[in-house]
């Protein structure tokens, strides 16, 4: 029960909401530069949002690394298959330290998208591949 309440009153720095923002841009643009024309429609990507928890919660594959800007980044990767479409989805998170909660780590999720290319896939699958799998 306290633990409930101590989430509640867990902040996101601003400043950590704006890194996430910035980052937010740059993995979009990177993405849209490298995905195939063949790939999932960028408009229908909204059509998969379900599967955003569904991959941080039951990855087939989590990789972790530190990026350029020195954030801790994790990549989740889960296959799926729906009406005969195979496809993973992939959602790379940032990982912040909360001072309320004696630096514990928050995962904020800076994109999270549908792809049937393997050639995007391998972009994403990337750093340490991690066997604990975080639980949130």
């Amino acid at each position: 029960e306290v633990e409930e309440s101590a989430q509640d009153e867990v902040q996101i720095p601003p400043e950590a909401l704006e890194d996430l923002e910035l980052k937010k841009s740059e993995y979009l643009a990177s993405l849209l530069e490298n995905r195939s024309d063949s790939d999932i429609a960028f408009e229908d990507f909204t059509k998969y949002d379900e599967y955003m928890s569904l991959t941080i919660e039951d990855a087939d594959e989590v990789y972790a690394m530190v990026d350029e800007a020195g954030d801790k980044v994790r990549t989740y990767i889960k296959s799926f298959k729906n009406n005969d479409e195979a496809f993973y989805y992939v959602v790379v998170c940032i990982t912040i330290a909360l001072k309320e909660l004696d630096g514990q780590e928050a995962l904020l999720p800076v994109i999270g998208f549908p792809s049937t290319d393997h050639e995007l896939y391998k972009n994403y699958a990337v750093g340490e591949r991690s066997s604990d799998m975080i639980k949130n």
